[in-house]
């Protein structure tokens, strides 16, 4: 009998403070906490890909929104190329983060001898609260060649009259 009115007990008591947790949730308006993991709001916004003409200085603005109840959490943003030609360079500069969360790749397009298609990888890394999470996000760029030749220089010499300068590249002549 004392072994029933144990379980008896422990079960009223499991039942009663369920229910003080219930008034206290209806009183003081208490939730029970959500994982920490549920607290990280993240949104990235990039362009999908982009068109340049060689030879131009351009950037690409990724608007990073990583929230965490009332405060931003420290995050790392690296960009890189991860697809591209043979033997292609490009430098990449991130400007850091503004006040509204907007930062910037800035580079400027090679010279390019055909249209060159290149994959640049935005990849964002930060602790979610309970692990360390990493986010990537990708933008094609076209990058234009010019169709047109631009010769410059100077021919020194005395005034030659009805004189023909010529430019030979490769099997073209100019």
């Amino acid at each position: 009998m004392k072994r029933f009115t144990k379980v008896i007990l422990l079960v009223g008591l499991a039942f009663g403070l369920q229910g003080c947790k219930d008034v206290a949730r209806d009183l003081f308006g208490f939730e029970e906490a959500p994982d920490s993991e549920d607290l990280v709001a993240l949104d990235i916004r990039v362009t999908d890909n982009d068109t340049v003409q060689e030879q131009t200085e351009w950037s690409i603005r990724a608007d990073v929104d990583l929230s965490f109840g009332d405060q931003t959490p420290n995050y790392e943003l690296e960009w890189q190329i991860v697809d591209a030609p043979a033997g292609f360079e490009m430098p990449l500069t991130v400007v850091p983060a503004n006040s509204e969360g907007q930062t910037f790749l800035e580079f400027t397009t090679p010279d390019v001898d055909q249209d060159t298609q290149i994959t640049l990888e935005m990849t964002v890394r930060y602790n979610n609260g309970d692990s360390d999470e990493v986010f990537t996000e990708q933008v094609d760029v076209l990058i234009e060649a010019n169709e047109q030749v631009v010769i410059s220089g100077a021919v020194v010499d005395q005034p030659i009259p009805f004189a023909l300068v010529t430019v030979v590249i490769g099997d073209l002549v100019f």
